[in-house]
């Protein structure tokens, strides 16, 4: 951040960059979502074999090479077979939308997906708890104090985050 002369980012990922003071703002959790039609039509996924039979969407983050699915079945004490149907996405706006419009079952989660989850338009795919991936956090470069500035950013954000009900830090997505 030091060398963009920039005092204070918002990043998305583990949290641990080189040179940065980082503080959690909120974790994201995610879950199997799908659009009703969907699980209508290829539903009810009472398994992870089940789920795993199902048409999955994934979105390709040039940071993390590693599949998606694959991690969420390895953390939930399964394997996800060779003969699963599988579609990926390098833009994550054209994942979502392809989970709103019914192609697929998406791994998202909290706080991003909470509004489309409270309206219906995305429901659990199947009643699985959550899994933990990475967070929100503030930023700012180690070689710079906190100006009065940042302070309140830092300040002002937390406070909306509060007030927004996404604090805890870890989100309450609940079994879903």
């Amino acid at each position: 951040l030091s060398q963009y002369d920039v005092d204070v980012a918002i990043r998305y990922g583990a949290g641990n960059w080189p040179g940065t003071t980082s503080v959690l703002l909120q974790r994201q959790c995610i879950a199997p979502l799908c659009s009703p039609g969907f699980l209508k039509r290829y539903g009810p996924f009472k398994s992870l074999s089940d789920l795993s039979k199902a048409s999955l969407l994934e979105f390709e983050s040039a940071y993390d090479p590693s599949s998606i699915w694959t991690n969420f079945f390895r953390d939930k004490g399964a394997v996800l077979g060779q003969s699963m149907r599988m579609s990926s996405y390098d833009s994550y706006i054209n994942f979502v939308q392809a989970v709103l419009d019914g192609q697929g079952i998406g791994l998202l989660g909290a706080p991003l997906m909470q509004q489309f989850l409270d309206s219906g338009v995305l429901v659990p795919a199947i009643d699985i708890e959550p899994i933990p991936q990475h967070g929100y956090y503030l930023c700012q470069p180690d070689v710079t104090s906190a100006s009065p500035t940042v302070v309140a950013f830092r300040d002002w954000i937390e406070k909306e985050l509060c007030d927004a009900k996404l604090v805890p830090r870890e989100p309450q997505f609940g079994v879903i």
